[in-house]
């Protein structure tokens, strides 16, 4: 989760990710709208550099795996809209965590 005030963007521009994440969008979000990736891509390069972007603490099978419930377009909004995170309203969304249990 951001801390509250931060937009998803200044994670994008965060000196770890930056050179990344731009690389993987497939159209320019100013002009769809949408911060749109290949989460069908069969390029193995592409797929490598978005697991580790965005899943790079999970391994490759499961990428892979998880792939298939992904969506190619986030509204480009979500990245500039800062978090509204509070602590009055922490918890107040159910979350779901998916766990690896294989050992």
């Amino acid at each position: 989760m951001l801390p509250n005030g931060m937009p998803a963007t200044a994670m994008i521009q965060h000196e770890s990710i930056a050179s990344t994440i731009p690389d993987l969008w497939m159209a320019n979000p100013a002009e769809v709208g949408a911060l749109r990736t290949n989460v069908a891509s069969d390029d193995p390069a592409y797929v490598a550099a978005m697991r580790d972007a965005f899943y790079g603490d999970v391994t490759v099978e499961d990428f892979v795996g998880w792939t298939a419930n992904l969506h190619c377009d986030e509204p480009a909004a979500v990245g500039i809209r800062p978090s509204a995170a509070t602590a009055e309203r922490f918890g107040g969304v159910t979350r779901h965590y998916i766990a690896n249990n294989r050992g």
